[in-house]
């Protein structure tokens, strides 16, 4: 009985994945400074295709995806809660 040898796999080619994820990455952030209504969206939205498609993503790509979506996050949700919580509130009609 012979024992076939296995050949290691190659790693995945992770540099398409961890350029969509920089792109968002800098998005995001860049996204609360400059273009509030624009970048968050579309960071999300790179984000998206990233796991959509199950691209593969290196360690720094994977901090990347990580730190984007934890910044979209709070970008989106913080004034959403601002939001409501003035509507429940109603400060304004006194």
């Amino acid at each position: 009985m012979e024992v076939e040898p296995v050949e290691p796999m190659d790693p995945p080619d992770t540099s398409e994945g961890d350029a969509i994820a920089q792109r968002a990455w800098r998005a995001s952030v860049f996204g609360v400074f400059f273009c509030p209504f624009f970048l968050p969206f579309y960071s999300a939205y790179l984000l998206l295709v990233i796991a959509l498609k199950g691209l593969p993503l290196s360690r720094t790509g994977s901090r990347h995806y990580h730190v984007a979506w934890a910044v979209n996050i709070a970008f989106i949700l913080m004034p959403m809660g601002a939001w409501s919580l003035l509507m429940t509130r109603g400060w304004w009609f006194g």
